[in-house]
């Protein structure tokens, strides 16, 4: 009996290596030793532990029995690809510019959102008594022509609202008033 040792370094960063073999001899012990980042696929061998030789720790694949002359040895190792800084950080970069680019896309396509009676209604008591006021105020001279009108339809329109009027009824109903103003002498 005697015992033959093969190493083999394997160049590469990725990529499966096939050392598959026909068995020329009876063989007590086939036995491959792998190191971190190498994985193993085979028909004979199966994870014997761990060994250390000098300061590296490789894991031993071994067969669990003789294997006879002729007898097909598969071995199939993969050498995985380590993942690279400039891969990770192109993927991180282009993971953020679809984030803005989406985050844009609807903050541009947003339709603005009309304005529902964001003011609170007042109950229309409170409006009637508050148009009296302001005409009083400018029948008294302590607001002018133009501030007055402003106010006033201001007003007249909450008021419309609270009455349940549409925007058309209000104007119709300011245009007779104007229309009144100007006959008044």
């Amino acid at each position: 009996m005697r015992q033959v040792m093969f190493a083999y370094t394997l160049g590469g960063s990725a990529g499966t290596y096939d050392l598959s073999h026909t068995a020329l001899y009876p063989t007590l012990n086939t036995a491959v030793l792998l190191t971190d980042g190498l994985s193993i696929e085979s028909n004979r061998l199966g994870e014997a532990g761990e060994v250390t030789l000098g300061n590296r720790r490789y894991v031993r694949w071994a067969s669990d029995g003789v294997v006879e002359a002729g007898s097909p040895i598969q071995i199939a190792i993969t050498a995985e690809a380590g993942t690279s800084p400039w891969l990770v950080g192109g993927l991180v970069g282009a993971g953020l510019i679809a984030v803005v680019l989406f985050a844009w896309t609807l903050f541009r396509n947003r339709k603005p959102v009309k304005a529902t009676s964001v003011e609170p209604v007042e109950p229309r008591e409170q409006l009637v008594a508050a148009v009296a006021e302001l005409d009083l105020r400018h029948d008294a001279g302590n607001i002018n022509d133009s501030e007055w009108k402003a106010r006033r339809a201001v007003l007249k329109s909450h008021l419309a609202r609270a009455s349940g009027i549409t925007d058309r009824e209000t104007a119709a109903a300011e245009g007779a008033d104007a229309e009144e103003a100007t006959r008044t002498p």
